[in-house]
């Protein structure tokens, strides 16, 4: 059986026989809103109860690239703590930095950086100008579509 560590995202390969013994775990998962940095922490909401969990900067780490205010995760608890941080499958980001499109450039063309709203850099097709807004991958970590108006 796979499994993995919640605390350090590890995943390893376990032979189990019929008469090992396992202990039942009960997790809980839950969306909570991002609200804000506090120093090297991050402060997220339950929507229904506006109770907050703080997250440190070792578990939320890179992912807080793909984050703006308000926006939905998913924390997962153990026994009241937090173990871990799912982001959503895809977000949806504003450019404000990039190079200008390049006249006569189609879709399969070349690709330039871009630099998001939260700090975030991408590589997206020439025609993709700053101020659009367009949908980024949160697990491959990249450009996917212009996003619906």
């Amino acid at each position: 059986m796979k499994l993995k560590n919640l605390k350090t995202g590890s995943i390893t390969d376990e032979r189990v026989h019929p008469d090992d013994k396992v202990d039942v775990v009960y997790l809980e998962t839950k969306d909570y809103q991002y609200s804000y940095k506090d120093g090297d922490d991050y402060v997220f909401m339950d929507s229904e109860t506006f109770e907050q969990v703080t997250l440190g900067g070792d578990m939320v780490g890179d992912k807080i690239l793909f984050l703006r205010e308000n926006d939905t995760v998913k924390i997962t608890f153990y026994d009241g703590k937090a173990l871990d941080m799912e982001l959503p499958q895809n977000v949806t980001l504003k450019v404000v930095e990039t190079e200008p499109g390049i006249k006569g450039a189609t879709a399969a063309a070349q690709h330039k950086p871009a630099k998001l709203e939260t700090g975030l850099i991408v590589n997206v097709p020439s025609f993709i100008a700053e101020g659009e807004v367009i949908v980024v991958d949160t697990a491959e970590k990249k450009y996917l579509r212009r996003a619906k108006e």
